[in-house]
C-alpha cells in the first residue's frame, strides 16, 4: 500500500544507498521507529520503558539535511475511513538542532509516537515484543 502511493520504507535490512538516493531526490521515505533493534539500537524510553531504538534514520536525516516529519493515521469511528495527521517537522532536541544530539532526537521521536499511541491505543499495531532486548520480555 505504501509503495503504491509512492512512499518508500526502510526496514531492518534496508538499502542505505537507496534510502540516501531517495532523500536526495526529494522523495518521502517512511521509517518505522517502533521496532526492537536489539544490540544495534540506542536505548531510549518508549512509552516510558527503555527500548532499543534504531538511530540510523536520525543520523541519516542530520547528515543529508532532511526533515523528520511524524505522521499518524487514525481510524474514524465508522471503522472504514481514516485521517492522516502530518505533524510539523521535529525541531530542537536537547537544545540542539534535530539530529545533532542523537539520543535526545530519538527520545523526541519516541515521545511523539508515545503521545499518539496513548491517545489512540487501539490504533497501534503491535505484533512482536517491543521491549524484548531491554527487559527480557518475549
Amino acid at each position: 500500500l505504501r509503495s503504491a502511493c509512492g512512499v518508500k520504507t526502510m526496514s531492518k535490512g534496508f538499502d542505505l544507498k537507496g534510502a540516501i538516493r531517495c532523500l536526495r531526490d526529494g522523495e518521502a521515505l517512511g521509517v518505522l521507529l517502533d521496532q526492537d533493534f536489539g544490540g544495534n539500537g540506542m536505548v531510549v524510553p518508549f512509552m516510558g520503558i527503555p527500548a532499543s531504538t534504531p538511530f540510523g534514520p536520525v543520523k541519516m536525516a542530520d547528515r543529508i539535511g532532511s526533515s523528520v516529519v511524524p505522521m499518524f493515521i487514525v481510524r474514524r469511528p465508522d471503522g472504514i475511513h481514516h485521517d492522516l495527521y502530518i505533524q510539523p517537522a521535529l525541531g530542537e532536541a536537547g537544545g540542539l538542532p534535530f539530529g545533532k544530539d542523537v539520543e535526545a532526537s530519538l527520545e523526541l521521536c519516541n515521545d511523539t509516537m508515545s503521545e499518539w499511541i496513548t491517545r489512540y491505543p487501539g490504533h497501534w499495531m503491535w505484533l512482536y515484543p517491543r521491549w524484548a532486548s531491554t527487559t527480557g520480555d518475549r
